[in-house]
């Protein structure tokens, strides 16, 4: 999940990626603090404000509804704030994380990330 939020902002810096797979991860909700400078920090670690600089290039999110760890809520929300192109594949895992049946899922949309461009 912080793996998934260091690719986004990542991503969104270096013109090179060619695409995020975002495997059981999410923003922060683009949170705030009372002190402008603590603001600006926190929002410039959360990757919900990088999401838009990442098209054309495609953002993949698979998670698990069963994540206890990072919520499918939150991750659909990081989701709605990315520009297209964009998918969400929702795996039906018993944990946070990798789970086997991402497997396909990641096989796949890393070879169309990979043979796109």
């Amino acid at each position: 999940s912080m793996g998934g939020r260091a690719a986004m902002i990542a991503a969104a810096i270096e013109p090179r990626f060619r695409g995020v797979l975002a495997v059981s991860t999410s923003g922060y909700g683009r949170p705030s603090a009372q002190q402008p400078n603590a603001t600006r920090f926190l929002r410039s670690i959360d990757p919900d404000n990088y999401l838009l600089s990442l098209p054309p290039r495609p953002i993949v999110f698979i998670h698990s509804a069963n994540d206890s760890v990072v919520s499918i809520e939150d991750a659909k929300r990081s989701f709605a704030l990315a520009g297209r192109p964009k998918e969400f594949i929702e795996a039906n895992c018993s944990n946070h994380g990798y789970c086997s049946r991402m497997d396909a899922p990641i096989s796949s949309k890393v070879a169309e990330i990979l043979g796109a461009g």
